[in-house]
């Protein structure tokens, strides 16, 4: 989880600060899965680090890797399987991403061989800017997976039960370090709530509470 949420601030900064991105997205054949699982949570991912995805489709370009020759025809196929699963879900960019993946395979699919072809070409397919999304800071956003918000979630309410511990044992310097984690890891308004309802102690004056909130 550490990794995964490190991922989602640190590579979407480094896209947000980018002049222009082209999305190109890899997938991969041995990764596929069941039902194409691998392909929708793909997507998933996708629609939960670009805003208003539908908007920015027409830049996407998809490659495929690692598929073995007797497979290349039947990708496109594979793709609107997936699709057709799940074309009557609630969520219009997860749609829109797998609609779109159908659209742009239908007529073949791009299959590099990644050890013997020349990048120069492969580069130069995707290398139109009119296929760029312009401004990248106003569309990527942060993202964290279910399972890692989870595990942060956790942690947070790890913190909490330190705190609270602390401030029954008087150990206020403990505690003060605690809730200054918990509001790097909570992103503050909780943690601040969370003080200002639980923390009541008679060693603590009222103006120790308003100097923390300030």
């Amino acid at each position: 989880p550490e990794v995964d949420v490190a991922n989602g601030i640190g590579v979407i900064q480094a896209l947000q600060n980018c002049k222009s991105v082209k999305p190109v997205v890899l997938i991969s054949y041995t990764a596929l899965g069941n039902r194409m699982n691998c392909v929708k949570d793909l997507a998933r991912t996708l629609v939960s680090i670009i805003q208003d995805i539908e908007n920015h489709i027409r830049t996407f370009s998809y490659v495929f890797i690692k598929v073995p020759e007797d497979q290349k025809e039947f990708m496109s196929g594979y793709m609107e399987t997936a699709y057709n699963s799940i074309k009557n879900e609630g969520d219009e960019g997860f749609k829109a991403i797998l609609a779109d993946i159908v659209k742009k395979t239908r007529n073949g699919v791009t299959v590099p061989n990644l050890l013997k072809d020349s990048p120069h070409i492969l580069l130069e397919e995707l290398s139109n800017i009119r296929d760029f999304i312009q401004e990248p800071g106003d569309v990527f956003k942060p993202f964290a997976s279910k399972s890692s918000k989870g595990a942060v979630q956790i942690q947070v309410q790890k913190h909490k039960e330190n705190i609270w511990l602390a401030y029954q044992n008087g150990d206020y310097s403990v505690a003060k370090i605690k809730v200054d984690e918990l509001t790097d890891l909570n992103n503050g308004e909780n943690a601040k709530s969370m003080f200002n309802e639980r923390i009541a102690s008679p060693h603590l004056s009222k103006n120790d509470v308003l100097a923390y909130q300030k």
